[in-house]
């Protein structure tokens, strides 16, 4: 830990985000049922700490920086993680609610996999909490036993050793276009369709099943696909097809059905089919989260164990 690290306290980063959140600091102070001065001083101080400026102070209207943006995403996620180990700890001494944390792909947030996910866990009497990142970062969360299972695309990243594999009901690639896009009279369509098209598309790097099954796609269709530009996130992908830069690469359940602007087109091929599982650790995966899990075996009876040593 640096000592920049070490000097970082809870409360800063907590009034930080507040006044980020409201873009005020009078709001800010209000919500937490404070004064504004000690609210003041102690960002001065974490920026000081820090040695960059966070917040841009020469607007009329309070905004972030480059470097407030980026430290505000990572104040968030610390602060939901510490507000997650104090719940648990609490758990131990309250009558609660079990409380499991399931990552998933942003391929799931539409699917009928969180449904059934979430409606599982209500007749069991647990909590789920979601997160959202890449499917080769929630390999490794799972894995070391930061979150308790995820919805992942498959082939894994990396297959860590002592994963539980379960295969899930596949998804199909799509392409997602204005509503004024010359395809979007089309239900169906082939990827040859989009030779020289603007596409926006998943990064390759760092390695993950989404740019490995859209790779398939083209090939099998004898193209190479132009990028216009990289997102990991289907959210932000459909920003970028509204505003007209490009035609975007998803998957059906990732971007919101009734979206009045844009459409979801599902590919005409064979490649377009694309793969699921939920994983999770076998030596540490309570019965109360098996339970759960269970509801997505009726999709798919083959289910393989990985217990490799490391």
């Amino acid at each position: 830990m640096t000592t920049s690290a070490r000097q970082v306290s809870v409360r800063q980063l907590r009034y930080f985000v507040a006044v980020a959140d409201h873009r005020s600091f009078r709001r800010a102070a209000e919500s937490l049922c404070i004064s504004q001065p000690p609210i003041t001083k102690q960002i001065q101080a974490l920026e000081q700490t820090l040695g960059v400026a966070l917040l841009d102070r020469v607007r009329r209207k309070l905004a972030l920086t480059a470097a407030g943006e980026a430290f505000y995403i990572e104040a968030r996620m610390l602060l939901s993680g510490l507000d997650r180990v104090c719940d648990t700890i609490r758990a131990f001494h309250l009558a609660s609610p079990r409380s499991f944390v399931i990552g998933m792909a942003d391929d799931f947030v539409y699917s009928p996999h969180l449904d059934r996910l979430l409606e599982a866990a209500r007749k069991r009497g647990a909590r789920i909490e979601t997160t959202v990142a890449l499917s080769p970062s929630l390999e490794l969360q799972v894995a070391h036993g930061v979150i308790d299972a995820a919805l992942v695309n498959v082939p894994l990243s990396s297959e860590p050793a002592g994963l539980v594999i379960q295969p899930i009901a596949p998804s199909r690639l799509c392409l997602l276009v204005a509503r004024s896009h010359s395809l979007a009279r089309l239900k169906r369509v082939h990827p040859s369709a989009l030779r020289d098209a603007p596409l926006i598309m998943c990064p390759e790097t760092p390695p993950n099943a989404f740019a490995r099954a859209c790779e398939k796609l083209f090939v099998a269709a004898g193209i190479t696909p132009t990028v216009a530009h990289r997102s990991t996130s289907s959210a932000i992908t459909e920003v970028l097809v509204e505003r007209g830069l490009g035609a975007g690469i998803v998957t059906q359940h990732s971007v919101r059905p009734d979206n009045p602007r844009l459409k979801c087109i599902p590919f005409d091929s064979e490649e377009s089919l694309y793969q699921h599982a939920v994983i999770h650790r076998a030596d540490r995966s309570s019965t109360g989260l098996l339970e759960i899990l269970k509801v997505f075996e009726p999709e798919r009876a083959a289910r393989r164990a990985r217990k490799r040593s490391d």
